[in-house]
């Protein structure tokens, strides 16, 4: 997968494929690849990694290698995307937000909460007896770049709780 070409043979016409930019990738987007052209019923042969093949003895072990090491790097993936989520949760609990490296400041993480006339007004609505579905159709407020967005039910079901506990 490194090298810049991998051949391929279909009845006795020869393609070429570079799959270098594939490996950049990550593994699991070269193997999805891969699979494709197996499923396509197309036989595949690196030329610059002579082990790498979908034809011979070591095909089955050359794919498990390709997706053990796929899995390897989504959970290393995962793990650092994990740890820097908790890092910035820390950073805000101790000095009430974070900079990021294009100096952009979060102050929290998650869904940004909805404008206050937006939640004064799905609880009229609320009080008024709709259901959630007219609610989330009627309520609407301007979300990033000005795109006017509706609010989810989810997001209604949430204030219809905490209104709740208030009243």
């Amino acid at each position: 997968m490194q090298g810049r070409n991998s051949g391929l043979r279909i009845q006795g016409v020869r393609f070429s494929l570079n799959l270098h930019g594939a490996s950049r990738s990550g593994t699991q987007f070269t193997l999805t690849k891969l699979k494709e052209l197996e499923n396509l019923g197309i036989d595949w042969h690196s030329y610059t990694e002579q082990y790498i093949s979908s034809v011979g003895p070591w095909r089955d072990v050359v794919i498990s290698i390709f997706a053990t090491i796929a899995k390897l790097e989504a959970k290393r993936i995962s793990d650092r995307t994990k740890a820097k989520l908790e890092f910035i949760k820390e950073e805000i609990k101790k000095n009430k937000q974070y900079r990021t490296q294009n100096n952009k400041i979060i102050t929290g993480l998650g869904r940004p909460s909805l404008p206050d006339e937006v939640v004064k007004q799905i609880e009229n609505y609320l009080c008024e007896g709709l259901n959630y579905p007219k609610i989330s159709e009627l309520a609407t407020y301007k979300a990033k770049y000005g795109v006017l967005k509706h609010v989810s039910v989810s997001q209604i079901c949430q204030i219809n709780k905490q209104f709740r506990k208030r009243v």
